[in-house]
């Protein structure tokens, strides 16, 4: 896919359904917009934009924005997949929001997002929010936030639409700063995300469902955020502040924060190393994950960022330490050795061993 396509979310909505009427899992965003083009599902020619404005009726915006049309090619679908796989957003240049629609429909999908501050409201059915150890459900008129660093993982049903925006952190101070000042708990919460570094929090406000103030400003904020005009991006910050601070005061008495890693303290690297070597032979990332009350994809970037290895390549790095010493100071047979270093078969064992050793078992007992 090098050339340009064009797709809406009407588009990929439909072809999920196609999935699951086939019994296939669905694919990662990503892999599903290549495999639309492969089926040539794709519009080669650009689709027209809908009109939308603030004062639609919520049927007939969910409608326009379901055809709202994005491009598509295969280098823009190769940067933001590398970018993904840092919980890094990909914003168009010059612009300091993103709306988008939360397409993951009946599969868990984890998100992890190191550069925004996220802001989804849900117009119908649910979204499901795993974190840390608990889970939340939002319903319609609800506003799910998250800070910058935030790990979890979403579930929602089919025919559930639910927005989100996307505000780049580096400007969020900036662009806030006057919404940030005001002695309120809710602009406590994110002021502590620049004045005292906390990150990966969460704040749920209860609305009700189609509150007219703040659909319309959450509408107003979507035509800025699709609109070429030179102050589109001051203008939709201006009606992000303006949702914010109305849902703040019509529903303050039903919004709830949550810290990160309730009930517990996070967990430091040593810890986590610590942990992995005394288990390594008994657990999965998974279970690690749950010791410590960890996202599992949070924990796999938490582990790579600070030991430079995978944990697949700490834990295999333990078994061969581990085998050597069996290959040196015992006369057990090699298939022996494997099943007691924790590998599942001789040929893995024999596999990893030259992969990390640069000999065999044979050899290296042999040399030693």
């Amino acid at each position: 896919m090098a050339e340009n396509y064009y797709v809406t979310p009407k588009m990929i909505k439909e072809y999920n359904l196609t999935l699951k009427k086939e019994d296939q899992s669905p694919p990662s965003f990503y892999e599903m917009l290549l495999q639309m083009q492969d089926a040539g599902l794709l519009s080669e020619d650009p689709l027209p934009m809908p009109f939308i404005n603030g004062k639609m009726e919520v049927p007939e915006f969910l409608e326009a924005y379901d055809s709202i049309p994005f491009q598509v090619n295969s280098q823009l679908i190769a940067i933001a997949d590398e970018r993904e796989e840092k919980g890094l957003v990909v914003f168009p240049d010059h612009t300091d929001l993103l709306c988008m629609q939360q397409l993951h429909n009946n599969i868990y999908f984890d998100q992890t997002i190191n550069n925004a501050y996220a802001i989804t409201y849900v117009y119908k059915g649910f979204c499901s929010y795993t974190f840390d150890d608990r889970t939340l459900t939002v319903h319609p008129g609800d506003i799910f936030i998250a800070t910058p660093g935030f790990s979890h993982r979403i579930f929602t049903v089919s025919g559930t639409f639910a927005l989100v925006i996307m505000f780049r952190s580096t400007a969020f101070q900036i662009l806030f700063q006057d919404f940030l000042t005001a002695d309120t708990a809710f602009s406590d919460f994110f002021r502590k995300t620049i004045t005292e570094k906390e990150s990966g929090n969460y704040c749920v406000i209860n609305g009700a469902p189609e509150d007219g103030d703040l659909t319309f400003y959450l509408q107003s904020l979507v035509c800025e955020t699709f609109s070429e005009h030179p102050y589109s991006n001051s203008n939709a910050a201006c009606m992000l502040k303006l949702f914010l601070s109305t849902a703040y005061d019509k529903y303050s008495d039903h919004m709830r924060i949550y810290k990160r890693f309730p009930g517990t303290e996070r967990a430091d690297a040593k810890t986590v190393l610590q942990y992995i070597q005394n288990n390594y032979q008994d657990i999965s990332l998974n279970q690690v994950a749950s010791h410590f009350h960890y996202n599992k994809t949070y924990l796999s970037r938490f582990i790579h960022s600070h030991f430079g290895k995978t944990y697949c390549e700490i834990v295999n790095e333990l078994k061969i330490e581990h085998a050597k010493e069996y290959l040196r100071k015992t006369n057990k047979s090699i298939t022996e050795i494997s099943q007691l270093a924790g590998f599942e078969s001789y040929d893995h064992f024999s596999r990893t061993f030259r992969k990390y050793t640069g000999c065999s078992p044979g050899n290296f007992r042999k040399r030693k």
